[in-house]
């Protein structure tokens, strides 16, 4: 008994050499301040007008100057329209090819798919008709038929 007593005394000495110990030594165990990266940039993060580059850059410097380069509205149409060939879904573009992705009520993911100008597409899925016409084209018929009535 006497000597678990003796042990007993002895641990608080041996904890507060340890804790000294720890104590004097632990500001060898840091590691040194480092120094900021020869190559970090002094100006800080870049902003989009050092940053964007390609068919971006170009919808970008549109942007500045207030012209919408890409239209990204959605087309509305009603549920009776595109149920025939003769009545399709009319999708804008001035390129002769579009990739188009249709939401539809009963579903709740996209239909893609790619239209050609000049061709009808009919997507199963949803029993639509789709066609590609180009703005300009149809302003310019849009006139000669205005031009004939009058």
């Amino acid at each position: 008994m006497f000597e678990q007593e003796k042990f007993l005394f002895r641990l608080p000495v041996v904890t507060l050499k340890m804790s000294l110990v720890t104590r004097v030594f632990a500001p060898l165990r840091r590691p040194a301040a480092v120094a900021a990266r020869s190559f970090s940039a002094v100006g800080g993060i870049p902003n989009d007008d050092t940053h964007v580059v390609g068919r971006e850059r170009d919808e970008f410097e549109a942007a500045k100057i207030g012209v919408t380069q890409f239209n990204r509205d959605p087309l509305e149409s009603e549920e009776t329209q595109g149920n025939s060939k003769d009545d399709p879904i009319l999708v804008p573009s001035f390129n002769d090819v579009r990739t188009v992705g249709v939401s539809h009520n009963d579903a709740s993911y996209l239909y893609w798919f790619n239209l050609k100008k000049g061709q009808v597409h009919y997507l199963p899925e949803i029993e639509k008709y789709f066609m590609l016409y180009n703005p300009e084209e149809l302003a310019q018929l849009v006139k000669e038929v205005e031009a004939k009535q009058q």
